[in-house]
Parts: C-alpha cells; sequence; structure tokens
C-alpha cells in the first residue's frame, strides 16, 4: 500500500491510468471518495 501525507497549503499532482471497457453511448463516471484517512476512487 502506497502511504504519503499532503501536509495543509500543500499541493500534490497525481496520475490514475484506468482500462475500462464500456458499452457504446453508456457514460462512465469516477469521484474520489475520502473516509477519514483513506482516500478511493469509485467508478461508475
Amino acid at each position: 500500500m502506497l502511504q504519503r501525507t499532503i501536509n495543509p497549503e500543500e499541493g500534490h499532482l497525481f496520475y490514475i491510468v484506468l482500462l475500462i471497457h464500456a458499452p457504446d453511448n453508456d457514460t462512465i463516471r469516477a469521484g474520489f471518495i475520502l473516509k477519514e484517512h483513506d482516500l478511493s476512487i469509485k467508478i461508475t
């Protein structure tokens, strides 16, 4: 597991690569979820 602390007033840039196959005319949405100290991504 990768862990990094980002301090207040500090920015950080990162990339996420996703390979998803979706049917035609279908929308894929993604969003970050922060619960306490855990950051995850939800894809629908």
